[in-house]
Formats: structure tokens, C-alpha cells, sequence
């Protein structure tokens, strides 16, 4: 469905595949560490067309967001070769950094709320630094 509305919103099949994935990181977050959440996906128009997609869960919030990013880290703490196989293998949210032009998170011990932004066009050359971390709570 993201794939789709991506090449709809006038995303080539390539950035149409890398926003899906971006996707399916934040719901498959929202589902393992809140059991639910809501994916919408929105489309931003103007001159700088793209995709806006917010997922918002109500599980327990990230402890650390900062930390959330580097690969390896999950659930709290980095991942061994042991661990990889129960907790995943702690790339998702730095997946959705590199994917995205700009990404928020905003989490308290109630909700989080990721919103990343993906333009039409060649990638920002600031991609990796654009995240802002709101911790409410």
C-alpha cells in the first residue's frame, strides 16, 4: 500500500521501495513494543513533493531515542550475536534515518509519535543528521 501511494505521490520504483521500508520499520516497532499502532501516510505538495509518514503507538515510550538510532541497539540495550535472534537486529529507526529526509520522534511513557519526511527527487545531503528527539514526560 505505501509502495503504491509512493509511486502515485511521483516517488521511481527505487525511492517508492525505500519509503515502504521506512514504513514497515515503524509500524513493525509500533506492533512488537506496543502491540498496535496507526500508520498514516500523507502527501506533501508543493514544490517539494513526497511523503509524509506518521506512525503513532501507545506502548511505553523510548527510554532513549538518541540511542534507538545506532544499529545494534534494541529494547534498551545493544544487541549480542546471541540476542539477535528474539530481539531482532536493532537497525530499524537508523534504517528509517537513512531512508528519510527528516524524521521526529516524540515519545513519553504513553505514546510515540514518528513522523519522517521523504522528498521526490535526489536525496538531502543532510539526511543522516536530520532527526529531532522530543521526550516528553
Amino acid at each position: 500500500m505505501t509502495r503504491k501511494f509512493a509511486i502515485e505521490v511521483g516517488f521511481d520504483e527505487r525511492s517508492a521501495d525505500e519509503v515502504a521500508i521506512s514504513a514497515a520499520e515503524l509500524v513493525g516497532n509500533a506492533v512488537r513494543h506496543a502491540g498496535a499502532g496507526v500508520l498514516e501516510l500523507r502527501a506533501i505538495e508543493g514544490p517539494r513533493a513526497g511523503i509524509e509518514i506518521v506512525v503513532r503507538d501507545r506502548g511505553p515510550g523510548i527510554a532513549s531515542p538518541e540511542l534507538a538510532l545506532v544499529d545494534g541497539w534494541s529494547r534498551g540495550g545493544m544487541l549480542t550475536p546471541d540476542s539477535m535472534p528474539t530481539k531482532g537486529l536493532g537497525r530499524g529507526l537508523g534504517a528509517v534515518q537513512r531512508l528519510t529526509d527528516a524524521a521526529e520522534i516524540r515519545t513519553t511513557g504513553r505514546e510515540t509519535v514518528v513522523t519522517a519526511r521523504r522528498y521526490v527527487g535526489p536525496p538531502s545531503p543532510t539526511r543522516s543528521a536530520m532527526v529531532t528527539f522530543v521526550r516528553d514526560g
